[in-house]
């Protein structure tokens, strides 16, 4: 269980490349306790979202906060022990096995002369392999991995560094409909365990099914934001995407299927 419950807060977000607006004046309050799905068409800046919510891009107006502290105040390594950051298609450039990778998330807990507690490290990384199914492939060399592993590796390299925020970009990529069902029962699991979970999804129908809240980006504003069954409704997604979507009940709940362009 995490202690903190962390919150993350967008004021006035701008973001700019070249002479595009990506982000424009994008303001959200981002709580821990449930799974927030971030959603929109291609280019509508979820990816740049995200980024700038880790650290990694600054915005060219506006701020980003931590518990109520500016991000940029926050040093690399400070940042790096709160937050988890799964890019998009993440690489290794190392002949790295599964476990060596997953230690790599506990560096930033490391002082100058090495590990503080070498049994909390190890603990943290097997449970990291554990909960994203890595445990048989602990001793597997990265590049030697589908597509669909090597995301799960990732992923256990995040959980190892124990982030108070997680945020992962289209963390589905490359994975069979078992393991995308599994990363977002788990991605569900963290977040009622008090932590900010932040994922990028294309697939509205698991957007819909295990995400608390969805976050509708279209031209890089928020369209709509709220519980599933109001924020991804037809009228939404028929202004976010120009397709009209049909309906079906999945554990309760109403999961839009894209039918037809309108």
């Amino acid at each position: 269980m995490v202690s903190a419950m962390p919150t993350l807060d967008l004021a006035d977000v701008r973001a700019v490349l070249g002479d595009r607006t990506i982000l424009d004046r994008v303001t959200l309050t981002l709580p821990a306790g449930g799974l927030i799905a971030l959603v929109g068409p291609n280019g509508a800046g979820k990816s740049t979202l995200l980024a700038i919510l880790a650290g990694l891009l600054a915005p060219a107006t506006g701020e980003v906060r931590l518990d109520d502290e500016p991000l940029a105040r926050l040093g690399d390594r400070a940042r790096a022990r709160v937050m988890g950051y799964l890019e998009q298609q993440p690489e290794c450039h190392w002949p790295l096995s599964v476990a060596a990778l997953a230690r790599l998330g506990r560096l930033p807990h490391r002082g100058a002369f090495g590990s503080l507690d070498p049994r909390a490290d190890a603990a943290a990384v097997e449970a990291a392999l554990a909960r994203t199914g890595m445990t048989g492939f602990r001793d597997r060399r990265i590049d030697h991995l589908s597509g669909g592993e090597r995301m799960r590796a990732h992923l256990a390299r995040v959980l190892a560094g124990e982030p108070r925020v997680i945020l992962a970009d289209e963390p589905l990529a490359g994975l069979d409909p078992a393991h995308q069902l599994e990363v977002m029962a788990l991605l569900r699991e963290l977040a009622a365990q008090g932590r900010v979970v932040v994922v990028v999804l294309h697939d509205l129908a698991l957007a819909a099914r295990f995400a608390d809240r969805a976050i509708l980006l279209g031209e890089g504003r928020v369209l709509a934001d709220g519980p599933p069954e109001t924020a991804l409704d037809d009228a939404a997604l028929a202004r976010a995407y120009g397709v009209s979507v049909t309906r079906v009940e999945i554990d309760g709940r109403r999961v839009p299927l894209p039918t037809a362009r309108l």
